[in-house]
């Protein structure tokens, strides 16, 4: 599969396809029984979002540049279109490869690989995958690009949008077993990071870090409770020209803040407590998390959501509120706040906010299944901040505090 827009030849990644070969010499021991032939399946989603926030501009993640502006309406950021294929090797052992053109950090739409891994099940309580896979984190859904999957127009962005990716090159091993009427699953999974972030300058950063992490869920109709741990090592971008400015000035403050912003290694732990309920018309779900950093370029910060919707025939109203709380001390520069230094006194709090954010959402939305595989939804929400890592922010001077009201709609169809 060639998805480069110039036509020049990709490189495949060697991760994803080296373990993928590895599971299928593995699988050469697999029974060979007829199964069903190759299978591709797409998905999407056509959307569009007005909001009034003068000078900010709306994101669904961080990993988009090309933000939504106020008053015009943007048809980009919740846009997107992909397609999944799977070959189904033998009874337990499949390829899978799933490619998506979404709106990205660079701001352009080039498609590219977001899955692409072997699958290996000794039975069904015991499965191993390997390749380019998806962290899963999305409680009734397994990816954020599948819009018809999820009951809002996009899932909580103070929860899921400051989380650049879901995708990563390694492996994961997963375990199921009774438990009376329940059903327990323990997931591991770890790799390297792929993906990128963006700034509100609109410069795109790769990430480079990796990611361990155990899953826990457990199952019992109609109910699902999660825990997640993790950990995540990441680069932070390099900041050579303030590393140098700080230590010019040479102070004693300022030194010590210019060898902490040399550190580009951040370790950032995170605990994740999710809960949901899903019958024939009731759909809830609560998610609490908690992100600590050992470095103050990392995020430090709570973070929450809850969706509650009740379904009418074809008619699904319902309602949400997100939040992030961060909890970092932003440290000074030492410097005076006169003219001369200001510019560098803004430079270090900006770095030091660029991974904190304070701010919430409720939205109030309905969705309409109209056809088997097919939805419309129509929402509204209202965004305050006090800082943000989401929202774009360009108001000069720069200050604390800002709100914006948005209207979205999104057509999600699945083929």
């Amino acid at each position: 599969m060639n998805f480069s827009r110039t036509g020049k030849r990709r490189r495949v990644p060697a991760v994803p396809c080296g373990a993928a070969l590895l599971l299928a010499a593995i699988a050469c021991h697999a029974q060979t029984i007829p199964v069903a032939p190759f299978d591709i399946a797409g998905f999407g989603t056509l959307g569009a979002i007005y909001h009034d926030g003068r000078d900010l501009e709306f994101r669904r993640t961080v990993s988009q540049s090309s933000a939504a502006r106020a008053n015009q309406v943007d048809f980009g950021t919740d846009s997107v279109l992909g397609l999944q294929a799977q070959w189904p090797i033998a009874t337990n052992f499949r390829l899978t490869a799933q490619g998506i053109a979404d709106l990205r950090a660079n701001g352009d739409w080039a498609p590219r690989l977001s899955r692409v891994f072997a699958r290996y099940s000794f039975d069904e309580s015991a499965i191993v995958r390997a390749g380019r896979i998806g962290t899963d984190i999305y409680l009734l859904a397994d990816t954020p690009a599948v819009g018809y999957s999820f009951l809002p127009v996009r899932p909580p962005g103070e929860f899921f949008g400051i989380i650049p990716t879901d995708e990563l090159d390694g492996g994961d091993v997963t375990v199921r077993w009774r438990a009376g009427a329940a059903l327990l699953e323990a997931r591991g999974f770890g790799g390297r990071l792929t993906g990128e972030t963006a700034t509100p300058t609109g410069r795109a950063l790769p990430l480079n870090g990796h990611v361990a992490a155990l899953r826990v869920d457990y199952m019992r109709d109609p109910w699902t409770a999660r825990v997640l741990v993790g950990s995540i090592v990441v680069q932070s971008p390099e900041m050579g020209d303030l590393v140098g400015a700080l230590r010019v000035v040479g102070s004693p403050q300022s030194l010590a803040l210019s060898n902490v912003f040399s550190d580009r290694w951040a370790k950032v732990l995170t605990a994740q407590l999710s809960i949901a309920r899903e019958d024939e018309h009731l759909r809830l779900q609560l998610h609490l998390a908690r992100y600590h950093s050992d470095s103050i370029l990392g995020p430090q910060s709570y973070v929450g959501s809850t969706i509650a919707g009740y379904r009418y025939g074809r008619f699904t109203p319902y309602t949400s509120f997100s939040f992030t709380h961060s909890t970092a001390d932003m440290l000074p520069s030492g410097l005076p706040d006169g003219a001369q230094f200001a510019a560098l006194n803004a430079a270090v709090r900006e770095v030091q906010s660029g991974a904190q954010s304070t701010q919430h959402t409720v939205a109030f939305g309905v969705r309409y299944d109209f056809a088997r595989r097919a939805d419309l939804k129509l929402q509204v929400e209202r965004v305050n901040l006090a800082t943000s890592s989401l929202i774009i922010d360009h108001r000069v001077p720069a200050r604390e505090g800002a709100s914006l009201n948005a209207v979205s709609l999104a057509f999600d169809f699945l083929f």
